[in-house]
């Protein structure tokens, strides 16, 4: 019974292969053909996409080049409330930038956070209050990673005001603390 079973699949494979081979027309192609380069097709991009070796990792960045460096912090400005050194939660993004640009640097770099003030109040305590400002910054960047050794701390009161101190706009960008290479 299972003879007859085999030799009748067998037959019908026959007669279905001798259909498909038989029904070609002028230009149509052959079916196996067909059928064979789209397995080949599909076999080159199972062999592509799982048997392929994989890609080199890319290098990494180069360290920041001065000139780098140079164009973040000039552009990293940390502003502060009047008869403050604490600094605020939406500057924490421009001191992680900050703190990423120094950490990229050569070794033996060194960046000076340079603290100030307005022109109101006693000079000695615009001087305190700027290296405690300087100092905050320089403390706050140490604990995002920067080595300790690769900042300094100055204060320098009312000295350099970028803005006017005429106006509470301008005593405003007055306080502040700003970063420049020392070396």
């Amino acid at each position: 019974m299972s003879d007859f079973k085999s030799r009748r699949k067998s037959a019908a494979n026959n007669v279905l292969l001798s259909k498909i081979t038989s029904n070609r027309g002028a230009g149509e192609g052959n079916l196996f053909t067909v059928i064979f380069m789209v397995c080949l097709a599909l076999l080159l991009v199972w062999q592509l996409k799982y048997c392929s070796p994989t890609p080199p990792k890319p290098a990494a960045p180069p360290a920041a080049a001065p000139a780098d460096l140079a164009s973040v912090l000039k552009s990293a400005v940390i502003l502060f409330d009047k008869g403050s050194a604490q600094i605020k939660a939406d500057k924490m993004a421009v001191l992680k930038g900050v703190a990423e640009a120094v950490k990229a640097t050569p070794k033996g770099t060194i960046v000076e956070v340079a603290g100030y003030t307005d022109n109101k109040g006693a000079a000695a305590m615009n001087k305190q209050l700027s290296q405690n400002r300087a100092e905050a910054v320089r403390a706050a960047l140490v604990k995002m990673g920067v080595d300790a050794g690769a900042l300094k701390a100055k204060g320098y009161g009312a000295e350099k005001p970028i803005a006017t101190n005429d106006t509470e706009e301008g005593r405003q960008k007055n306080r502040r603390a700003e970063f420049m290479i020392a070396k």
